[in-house]
Formats: structure tokens, sequence, C-alpha cells
């Protein structure tokens, strides 16, 4: 239903005035105040509370948006306070064209009805991006579940079935929260120029990306297999294709078994992501809320 069908007031939250808009109805639950708070991060203890609100629509000039833009302008939302996950693309009308493999904003609803577990992919630029959410493994610890419930919204855009070739070479693998029924994976082409070990006895390395504001931290790593190292810049999480609004950065070396660091990196840094390469587990380090970095840490995977 359009928006002003079911209101009077209009509040355009974002914009570029050429291709989209993001409208939400911030009368009837949330105010004025919540949104000028949210551009500004002001804090005037405004006792106003976000009741999930229903009402929010994105508008593209074209059929259809890009999968960046769609998850920022989501999370932008979310952040309001708007319920994200009742969330729905609407259908446009037989003259639009759309990926044969699957129709566009379906593939959730497709897999959730049939038996086995839910597989999504994305594409972007070098880097493919896949899902693979095992609802049969819900459990006490393991709420599957209510992660996906909460999450499937941001793969709406995506197509059925995992990464294809030549997407073949895992570069991070992870189970997000500790959601061992849930496995997201970023790969990349075989092709692409594999990343070197740091020789010893090499004890620093520079992940500031020539930022002049950066900090220092010394990384150990004593199990078996070779650590990447990435940094996030966002506290909402890092994924996607490179060069997006939300990626990863990784730094230039592995770290192999064995061997210390003192890693330089940017001030923005949010949280680190190890991945070890031999046994695709993963642990983030998030920095101290109200407390500077620690020192030095050791890698536990």
């Amino acid at each position: 239903m359009a928006p002003w069908l079911t209101f009077t007031k209009m509040w355009i939250i974002d914009t570029d005035y050429t291709e989209y808009s993001l409208i939400g109805d911030p009368s009837r639950k949330v105010s004025s105040a919540d949104i000028y708070n949210y551009y500004f991060r002001i804090d005037h203890n405004n006792s106003n509370t976000l009741t999930s609100p229903q009402a929010l629509w994105i508008y593209g000039r074209n059929p259809g948006i890009s999968h960046d833009l769609y998850a920022n302008l989501t999370e932008k939302a979310s952040e309001l306070g708007f319920d994200i996950s009742k969330f729905k693309m609407t259908d446009q009308n037989n003259n639009c064209e759309y990926d044969e493999t699957v129709p566009a904003g379906t593939a959730v609803e497709l897999l959730e009805s049939t038996p086995g577990p839910i597989q999504l992919f994305q594409v972007g630029g070098n880097i493919c991006e896949d899902i693979e959410v095992d609802l049969s493994q819900e459990g006490d610890l393991n709420q599957v579940k209510e992660w996906w419930s909460g999450n499937k919204y941001k793969y709406t855009l995506y197509s059925k079935g995992l990464c294809p070739k030549p997407y073949t070479h895992v570069d991070h693998s992870e189970h997000p929260i500790g959601v061992s029924g849930v496995t997201y994976r970023e790969l990349g082409e075989v092709s692409s120029a594999p990343m070197q070990l740091l020789q010893s006895p090499e004890a620093q390395m520079d992940c500031s990306f020539n930022d002049t504001e950066t900090e220092t931290i010394t990384l150990t790593h004593n199990q078996p297999g070779n650590i990447k190292i990435r940094t996030c810049r966002t506290g909402i999480g890092c994924s996607g294709a490179k060069g997006q609004w939300n990626s990863f950065k990784d730094c230039e070396y592995y770290l192999g078994p064995d061997q210390s660091v003192d890693l330089k990196f940017e001030t923005k840094v949010a949280y680190f992501a190890f991945f070890n390469t031999k046994t695709s587990e993963s642990e983030e380090l998030w920095k101290p809320k109200d407390a500077p970095w620690p020192t030095s840490y050791t890698m536990k995977v």
C-alpha cells in the first residue's frame, strides 16, 4: 500500500534526489526528535522510545535496486527502530527483467518451503558471498531460527545456491555470533594473487592503509595454520565485496604458526576478524567499550 493511503505526513529519511528514497512514518511510532538524533548522534535523554514502527518504504526510479543500496538503507532503518524482518520486496510487472534462476526477491521464500539447508549467494566484483542456514540444527544453544528470523531480510536479493565457479577459494568463513547452524563465507577466484606469509624474524606488520591516526597491538598465534587478519571499521559488522561501505580491509600478510607481530592499525577499527586458513575457524576481537585496545592478544583459533 502506498504511503499516501495510510497517513498524511511522510518523512523522507534518506534520498539521493535522483534514484531512490527511503520513506517512513514518524508521526505514529517515531518522533522527529528521534530522526534528528539518529543523524546528528545527539543524546538529549529523549523519553520517546521506538516501538517497532511498521510504515516504511523504499522507492526506486527503476524496478529493483542494488543489494548494497538495499543493505545500506535497511540497516539505517533498523537503527531507527523499524522492524526490517517484516520488510518485503514488491514484484513490479510482467515487463520487468529478473534473474531467471529464481524470481527476484523470492529465493528466501522458496527455500524456506523446501527441505534441506537454505543456501544463497551473491556475486560482487571479484568476490562471491554465500550463506547456508540449516534450520534442523536448532537447539537451546544454537538458535538458528531466531537468528534467521532477524537477519533474512539481508539476503532477499541473493540467488539460490552456493557460490559457483570460478569463486572456489575461501577467503573467509564464520558462524555469525557463534550460531553453528549458520555458515557465512566469502570466496574469491583461484586465479587471484595469494597472500604471502609474514617472514620471520619480522616482528611488525603495517595494517593502517596509510591512515594518519593509528594504534598498535601485539598479536600472538600459537596454533597450527596461517591466520588471515581482517579489520572492520563499523560497529554493525562487516561483510560484502571489496570496496563496499561495509567491507573488511585485509592486512597484507598471513601470520604463521608460533609467530608474534606488532600490528599497526587504524584507530577507527571497531574489531578484528581472525581466520585460520587450515582449520577454517574464526574469531573476532572487538575494541572494549569505554576502554582502550589491549596492548597484546593471543589468538584462540
